[in-house]
């Protein structure tokens, strides 16, 4: 699969993940280039993975996937977005989630009432790896957790969200960064299990009990519509 990692330099989280990536990888800069920024690449006997840095900031991406395939001919079958989680009340978190919006509200990218397409099986993997990779780097003070459907861009390329939370003072934190960087290649280097993908309904936003339910089940969650996207739904 050709995986497209997206990797925005405003929200310090990316550059910050994209270091460690080019660090303790053996990515190879390409000749072609995004956004007059070098392109690089990895392949191992699952994928065929890209790095693209962008100057715009992550939910504004709109149909980033149809730029990198017309700037490079790379046509992505995924796209993984590495940036940062946002939060008023500051808890050290990692999320995965899918774009998309259930409403009418749009202030975070995206187009009205339109969800974008994912991958469930590959963000319940990524979640796997993330969990792994917080014990491997001794972190244990963060949540890990995947977040309810909310906010763009639009794309329509399966897309995913893998995310460090939720100050700065997390995004630029180096330990954060290569935890995340050695998450993203283990997931993306090992097989992903045959999950069965499923629909979450209700709950809150940080959707605890979808979180309970794939610790004992094989279901791995894409889109979810919290309570209080149910009346768009």
């Amino acid at each position: 699969m050709n995986i497209a990692i997206i990797l925005p330099i405003p929200d310090f989280a990316g550059p910050n993940i994209q270091n460690f990536l080019l660090k303790n990888f053996p990515f190879k800069e390409l000749q072609t280039k995004f956004e007059n920024k070098p392109v690089y690449e990895l392949k191992n006997e699952f994928h065929t993975i890209h790095l693209f840095a962008t100057d715009t900031w992550c939910v504004e991406c709109e149909n980033i996937d149809k730029d990198i395939k017309k700037q490079t001919m790379f046509a992505p079958d995924l796209l993984i977005f590495a940036t940062t989680h946002r939060s008023a009340n500051g808890v050290p978190s990692f999320t995965v989630h899918p774009p998309g919006n259930w409403g009418q509200e749009t202030k975070l990218g995206g187009k009205p009432k339109t969800i974008v397409p994912t991958d469930a099986v590959m963000m319940r993997h990524m979640i796997e790896h993330i969990k792994q990779s917080c014990k491997l780097h001794e972190i244990t003070d963060h949540e890990i957790t995947m977040e309810a459907t909310h906010h763009g861009p639009e794309l329509t390329t399966p897309t995913m969200f893998v995310e460090i939370g939720s100050e700065e003072k997390h995004w630029k934190n180096p330990q954060y960064g290569a935890m995340m960087a050695d998450a993203l290649m283990a997931a993306l280097g090992t097989e992903v299990p045959k999950y069965k993908p499923a629909l979450g309904i209700g709950g809150p936003h940080y959707v605890p009990n979808f979180m309970k339910i794939m610790e004992t089940t094989d279901l791995a969650f894409g889109h979810l519509c919290a309570k209080y996207g149910l009346p768009d739904l």
